[in-house]
């Protein structure tokens, strides 16, 4: 997840092991890298990517959700995504 001036503000980066297909994963809590402020959040943006062993598709939905002190949230979501070896990467807008 990046800011609005593309600084890294969280990320997770892991072998997850074998997503079994119409299966349920999750949640994964990101680590926090740089302090965003939530102005600076609600104009970024969320990659997702995948560095598939071979011609392997990933197809998924993702549903981030940013809780804040004050109790308010910010989220990025999408439904029906497909990553593979020929496109390993999206991104979206953060709301």
């Amino acid at each position: 997840m990046r800011d609005s001036e593309g600084t890294i503000a969280a990320r997770i980066d892991d072998d997850f092991g074998l997503f079994t297909d119409q299966s349920d994963n999750g949640p994964f809590d990101l680590e926090l890298k740089n302090q965003s402020s939530k102005t600076a959040l609600r104009t970024g943006t969320v990659e997702i990517r995948v560095d598939p062993k071979g011609n392997d598709v990933w197809k998924f939905n993702y549903f981030l959700d940013m809780m804040f002190s004050d109790g308010s949230h910010l989220t990025s979501e999408a439904s029906g995504l497909r990553l593979s070896d020929q496109q390993q990467q999206q991104e979206f807008a953060i709301a």
